[in-house]
């Protein structure tokens, strides 16, 4: 120092650490200081927005509500402080589990299928809730035997079809990073040979959800009949009570079901 300094004194160090690839346990170390008769102090975590981080470990430490360890900083904007702690000795060890921090997607889908004499047309409808983080792409899994003609939604780039593990996917592509409320519509075809006395009924569905719901509609085009041989999972109600944009809700024939998974 320049001059000698009485009674107090603040002194800011910063520190840097590269991290190993994520998720990675990290061991929170701490400038000490060095001469003195006693220590004290407060410890405070804090991540990026696209980060999750966890205590894994804290030995000789006392959690402390975070916003007391804010109070004490000179810089009064800091937020984002998870967890917080003050040791009494200087031998305490604290360590943090580091990892990306996953979105948690919410789905309601509603799959109607057309029967024809000749062909079966599908149309999923999906109105996805992505929280706590953005995404840049969605996942749907497809039945097999239909060809995907269209995927409508906003802020699309593309769509491509995949195989993982023997099942079809449809990887949908965005233009940015998505969050907060999003719709998606996917249009199949399947042509028949001659239509079959029991038809069984597949449909699209959202993949890496947290919580999925939806809606299945069976209509058919004039000269061809439908009527319910079996299901299980679905809770069976009136064509009136699909949600309105279904084209199934204005046909009194039509069968409807809901279901929760």
């Amino acid at each position: 120092l320049l001059k000698g300094v009485t009674p107090n004194y603040r002194l800011t160090v910063e520190t840097e650490k590269s991290l190993d690839a994520l998720p990675a346990s990290a061991k929170v170390e701490v400038p000490h200081a060095l001469d003195v008769k006693r220590e004290t102090g407060l410890v405070a975590l804090r991540a990026e927005d696209e980060l999750e981080l966890t205590v894994a470990r804290a030995d000789e430490l006392q959690r402390v509500d975070p916003a007391a360890f804010a109070a004490t900083l000179a810089d009064k904007g800091v937020t984002g402080i998870s967890s917080a702690f003050r040791f009494l000795k200087t031998e305490f060890a604290l360590e943090a589990h580091v990892a990306a921090l996953q979105p948690q997607i919410e789905a309601v889908v509603r799959n109607h299928l057309r029967v024809a004499d000749d062909q079966l047309n599908l149309s999923g409808a999906v109105d996805y809730v992505i929280k706590r983080a953005g995404v840049f792409a969605l996942r749907l899994a497809v039945p097999e035997g239909f060809r995907v003609e269209s995927v409508t939604g906003a802020n699309v780039l593309q769509w491509s079809e995949r195989t993982d593990k023997g099942a079809r996917e449809l990887h949908v592509t965005l233009k940015e990073r998505t969050l907060g409320a999003y719709a998606l519509r996917v249009e199949l075809v399947k042509h028949l040979k001659a239509l079959t006395k029991e038809l069984p009924v597949a449909g699209v569905q959202p993949l890496g959800t947290q919580k999925l719901s939806g809606f299945v509609s069976v209509s058919a085009e004039p000269g061809v009949a439908v009527k319910t041989a079996g299901f299980d999972g679905l809770t069976e109600i009136p064509a009136t009570a699909l949600p309105s944009a279904n084209p199934a809700t204005s046909d009194s024939s039509a069968l409807a079901f809901k279901f929760l998974a």
